[in-house]
Formats: C-alpha cells, sequence, structure tokens
C-alpha cells in the first residue's frame, strides 16, 4: 500500500475512533444531566412532600425532610445524628426489627406498618409507615425510603371507641341488669346472660337468632310494649314500664323495663331489663296479708259492735229496772207518808 493511501487510511480510523469517543463522552454528560435531573426531581418531591419522608440506611442512620421534622419536633440537625432505634420506645424496636428483616433478607422489597416515634417532647406519636428497599446490582440493600404520615389523632380516636366498648361490654357482661339489642319486629340481636337466664333461653339459641320478646310476651301486655314502641319513635327513649315474660316452662317473670332507640337505619333497640319478679310476689304477699289484715279488722269492728249493740241493750234493760226501782221506792215513801 502506497504511503499515501496508509496515511488516509489511518486518518479515516482516526477520525473514526474520535468520533466514537465523541459519542461516548456526549452520552455519558447526557447521562450525568439526565442523573442530575432525576437528583433534582426526587429531592423535590422529597422535600415538599407534606407527609413525613426518610432515607434510612441499614445501619440506622436518617435523611428527613421538614415534614417529618415538624411532625417529631426536631430540627434536620438534629434528627440526621439519631437512627431509627433512637426515635422508637425501647419495647417496640425489636417487633419493628423483625418487620424490617424480611426487605433486609431479600425476602420482599416493600413493607407497610403501623408504629410510635417518639416526639421530641417526650409524647408518642402514631404513624402509617410505608417503607421500600432499594439495593445495588449484587443485590445487597442500600438504603430504605420510607413515608410516615401522622395518625395520632385517628388512632387516639380509635382508641376512644374502644375503650367506650370495652367500658360498655364490661357493663353488659357485668349481669348486673338485662341487657338486649333487638329490633322492633320482636328479633333479638344481642342478649347478657342475665337477660338470657331470666327467659329461660341458652347464649347458643340467642345466637341462632331463636329468640323473639314479641313470642315470648303475653298478649295482655303486647299493648304495653306498642305505646312504647310509639314512644321512642317520637323522643328516642320510652318512659319505664312494667310487663311479664313467659318462660319456656310456662311460668310467667315481671319485668321493670326501659328502652332507648340506636342510631342507625336498622331501627335497632337498647333495653334494659330487670327481673323484679320478687319484688312483686312480695308485693302481693303484703297486699294479700293487708286484705286479710283488713277482712280481721272488719270482722273484728263487726264482733265490737254487736257486742257493743249487746252492751247498749243489755244496759238499756238494767236502766229500765233501775228506773222502775226508783219509782217504786218513791211511791212507797209517798204512801208510808199517807200512813
Amino acid at each position: 500500500m502506497k504511503i499515501s493511501n496508509f496515511v488516509k487510511a489511518s486518518l479515516s480510523g482516526l477520525k473514526a475512533l474520535n468520533w466514537k469517543s465523541s459519542r461516548e463522552i456526549r452520552s455519558h454528560k447526557e447521562g450525568e444531566i439526565a442523573l442530575s435531573d432525576s437528583e433534582d426531581k426526587f429531592r423535590l418531591v422529597f422535600e415538599s412532600a407534606n407527609v413525613g419522608k426518610s432515607i434510612t440506611l441499614p445501619t440506622g442512620e436518617i435523611s428527613v425532610n421538614q415534614a417529618l421534622c415538624d411532625m417529631l419536633g426536631y430540627t434536620r440537625e438534629e434528627l440526621i445524628n439519631k437512627k431509627w432505634q433512637d426515635l422508637t420506645p425501647h419495647q417496640e424496636i425489636e417487633d419493628i426489627q423483625r418487620l424490617l428483616d424480611p426487605l433486609l433478607r431479600g425476602d420482599k422489597d416493600t413493607a407497610r406498618f403501623m408504629k410510635r416515634y417518639i416526639h421530641k417532647n417526650g409524647s408518642l406519636i402514631w404513624a402509617d409507615v410505608s417503607t421500600a428497599i432499594h439495593r445495588n446490582r449484587e443485590g445487597k440493600p442500600l438504603f430504605f425510603i420510607t413515608t410516615l404520615i401522622d395518625i395520632t389523632e385517628r388512632r387516639n380516636a380509635e382508641e376512644e371507641v374502644r375503650l367506650a366498648h370495652e367500658r360498655l361490654r364490661r357493663f353488659i357482661d357485668s349481669n348486673i341488669i338485662g341487657v338486649i339489642i333487638a329490633g322492633p319486629d320482636g328479633k333479638i340481636v344481642e342478649a347478657n346472660d342475665y337477660y338470657l337466664s331470666m327467659i329461660g333461653f341458652t347464649r347458643k339459641e340467642c345466637e341462632q337468632n331463636m329468640i323473639n320478646w314479641r313470642a315470648i310476651t303475653p298478649s295482655e301486655w303486647l299493648p304495653a310494649d306498642e305505646n312504647a314502641l310509639r314512644e321512642l319513635k317520637d323522643k328516642g327513649a320510652c318512659t319505664p314500664y312494667e310487663k311479664e315474660y313467659e318462660r319456656r316452662d310456662g311460668t310467667r317473670i315481671s319485668v321493670f323495663l326501659t328502652d332507648t332507640m340506636l342510631p342507625g337505619p336498622d331501627e335497632q333497640i337498647a333495653a334494659f331489663a330487670l327481673d323484679i319478679t320478687e319484688r312483686k310476689e312480695a308485693e302481693d304477699k303484703i297486699r294479700r296479708l293487708n286484705e286479710a289484715l283488713e277482712q280481721r279488722i272488719d270482722e273484728r269492728t263487726a264482733e265490737l259492735r254487736k257486742t257493743i249493740a249487746q252492751l247498749e241493750e243489755t244496759n238499756q234493760v238494767f236502766v229500765g229496772r233501775e228506773l222502775k226501782m226508783m219509782e217504786l221506792k218513791a211511791r212507797i215513801a209517798e204512801l208510808e207518808k199517807k200512813a
């Protein structure tokens, strides 16, 4: 090959090499620019989020946004020097670590759970936590990206509801009084043991919806229930009243009832029932004793009146005799004077 041709070929190859190198350099710079743009976008989303955001290393060190600082009451400088374990109640660290272990092992990439954080002022903050782990090409964990939503108010409200339900449940299960939830059609939805024992049914029968308060109410007492239902619709509660139930064995019990209408579309009724059978029996016994006593009094009064009448009659006889004796004495005295 001639030198001129070799030079031309060499120059051509060098130009091609320079063009390839230039393209790689340009591609690399474009990649850097794209990566920088991506980082800027991520940083913007990270910082401007209105929920807590953190980037946590597997060892526990964290980077946080301002929303998380505001949530926990710390400055950014204070938080970045803390591990998540420092912000977690000591007795709960082990449980949270167990939730994170599958991510560290590579069994899963995301997790969601609720946990408590220690606020700077010492109070506890509930958070809904969503975390995702990022790995390198070899699968080694690099960092966690975590989102935290403050749910303290919701949890406090749930706790208040739970406590209210627990208090109500404790009252119902104490069996101080019969408690039922029922419909106006008579179907009993729930009843405590006091009520079931009172009417002679079992818990299983209640759970199988086999109890109907209308069916165990004697017909002569149903009008009292209807009056109570009308009052419930008008006022939401009814005036306490008495009625009877007929037990399975045919015996009757007397109860003292008060009802209130529960909120909701089902128009369910909460009723409190007190067994007053013994009181009614005692009242009936006292009534019978009073009737017997009144009868005895009437009888004794009649006897006394008869005795008084007899005494008056006897007294009148004696008085009549005395008057006659006085008249006789006066007559004798008059005759003696004339003699």
